[in-house]
């Protein structure tokens, strides 16, 4: 950038000499037609000096806007950070987990101050909703053909006594009381 300034501003300095010279050249012609072409010649070199003290203008801004200035102090007894330890993080840890709760509560909190108007919409449409909900439950649950309930097992067959006379007796499974084992 410091380069194309210098150029520029090199430029103009020698669009302006030579503007002068085609002045005094102006002043000495004696023709109406080198007066004409003298008078050309000079709206062209101005328009360039125009042209280029523009842009060293611009220049000028962009090299006043880049200027940096830069202070470094050096901290005496520095100690770069360390690691954080475990009791650390966990410490650090804690506290994040309970502002995050605070947050929710608050949350919470402020939820419920902006329902508090809307409870009287709020209620009896809840009841509404319940009661549409039960009704449909019913509809929805109630089978199409009743069936009679079954009540305990259905009969198991009856073993044939063993014969007479031996003296033992036969304990039969029943719907009612223990099981033989």
């Amino acid at each position: 950038m410091t380069e194309e300034y210098i150029d520029v501003q090199a430029r103009v300095k020698t669009l302006k000499a030579e503007e002068e010279v085609l002045n005094k050249l102006l002043k000495e012609s004696g023709s109406r037609d080198e007066v004409l072409k003298t008078r050309e010649q000079i709206r062209a070199v101005r328009g360039d000096i125009e042209r280029a003290q523009s842009r060293l203008d611009y220049l000028s801004k962009l090299t006043a806007l880049s200027t940096v200035t830069l202070t470094l102090k050096e901290i005496k007894d520095y100690k770069p950070p360390t690691t954080p330890s475990f009791g650390s993080r966990v410490s650090r840890t804690f506290e994040e987990s309970w502002e995050s709760l605070v947050v929710f509560a608050e949350g919470l909190v402020l939820l419920a101050i902006a329902l508090t108007p809307w409870l009287p919409v709020l209620i009896p449409a809840g009841f509404v909703g319940f009661w549409v909900v039960r009704k449909m439950r019913r509809v929805t649950n109630t089978p199409d053909v009743v069936k009679p309930a079954q009540v305990g097992r259905p009969p198991r067959p009856v073993p044939s006594p063993p014969p007479a006379g031996d003296g033992t007796e036969l304990l039969l499974p029943t719907d009612e009381g223990p099981k033989p084992g």
